[in-house]
């Protein structure tokens, strides 16, 4: 006898059952306590026995290593052929659990009859795996080409500003990206344009704090290129795919200046 209370696909179902059809695998088999294998019980004590096999539900393959329990007594693990065998179950309902990693728990009511053995055959379903939801990040092919974010990766000391911050940033000039940028100051001059200068931190004495004594202009390179631009307000920032900022000789490889290094990536004309 059984009551089906399980989490998912809790009947028990023999292998090679139509898919989609409830089967009751289990059968009361009328077998004496005091036969081969069975340890007689004394007269006036009502005690059953359970044994059965788990297989996986799709494959339809013999579990190993499943868990099995009947209420509160001590659980017993299957065989490699999924095999199974709790003896002593007082006659009545119980609550038969089973479980394994990577397999839903099921939990049965059984009812064991007095000196029978139920015989049952098991299913488990396989646990769904929940997976973080895909993250798209849409990246420029000039800056991947160009190794922008492979540095911006490898934690180079440097600021990093793609188009979608620059474009965040409200900027009229392309010296005006660099504001909030610490090391960096904005050098006004009328006509001529702005300047960029990176502070420079000289120690005056062995053991001594630092102190900012002046500053240089870092060196400019526009799409891999060293330029001799002397301020970056001659590009247009619609012009900019992306700005990387060292200060100081922070640069990695050829781009290394003790006066810092601001690397310039322009946009691909579009139609």
């Amino acid at each position: 006898m059984m009551k089906s209370a399980n989490l998912r696909n809790g009947w028990l179902c023999r292998p090679g059952c139509p898919a989609g059809r409830i089967a009751l695998a289990i059968a009361a088999v009328a077998v004496s306590l005091a036969g081969p294998g069975l340890t007689a019980q004394e007269p006036g004590i009502h005690v059953g026995a359970i044994v059965g096999q788990v297989f996986d539900q799709d494959t339809r393959e013999w579990l190993a290593g499943v868990e099995v329990k009947v209420d509160d007594m001590e659980s017993v693990i299957t065989d490699a052929e999924g095999n199974f065998r709790i003896d002593a179950i007082p006659v009545g309902w119980h609550l038969v659990v089973t479980r394994r990693i990577g397999y839903e728990t099921r939990v049965d009511t059984v009812g064991v009859p007095t000196n029978s053995v139920l015989a049952v055959q098991v299913a488990l379903a396989r646990e769904p795996v929940v997976l973080p939801p895909l993250r798209i990040t849409v990246r420029s092919a000039t800056l991947e080409r160009n190794g922008f974010y492979e540095r911006a990766r490898q934690g180079y000391s440097g600021v990093y500003l793609d188009r979608a911050k620059i474009e965040a940033m409200n900027a009229t000039a392309v010296t005006q990206l660099f504001r909030g940028i610490t090391g960096i100051r904005i050098i006004y001059e009328g006509l001529y344009g702005a300047r960029l200068i990176v502070n420079q931190v000289v120690s005056l004495r062995e053991g001594e704090d630092q102190d900012r004594l002046g500053g240089c202009e870092p060196s400019y390179w526009i799409d891999g290129i060293r330029s001799t631009i002397r301020t970056p307000d001659v590009m247009r920032l619609d012009e900019l795919e992306g700005v990387e900022v060292y200060r100081r000789a922070g640069a990695p490889g050829k781009f290394i200046d003790p006066c810092g290094t601001i690397l310039f990536w322009t946009r691909i004309p579009t139609k």
